[in-house]
């Protein structure tokens, strides 16, 4: 396996992420504007 780079912590997250986009984009975009939303108050 390649050593891990400090910039991206877990690329599979990412792969996830766009799996699940592609997978349900509408409830994905809800889910996600929920998160961020939450996150950022």
């Amino acid at each position: 396996m390649h050593k891990p780079t400090p910039r991206i912590e877990s690329p599979n997250a990412l792969a996830f992420i766009t799996r699940f986009f592609a997978a349900e984009s509408a409830g994905g975009l809800v889910l996600m504007a929920a998160a961020l939303a939450a996150l950022i108050v």
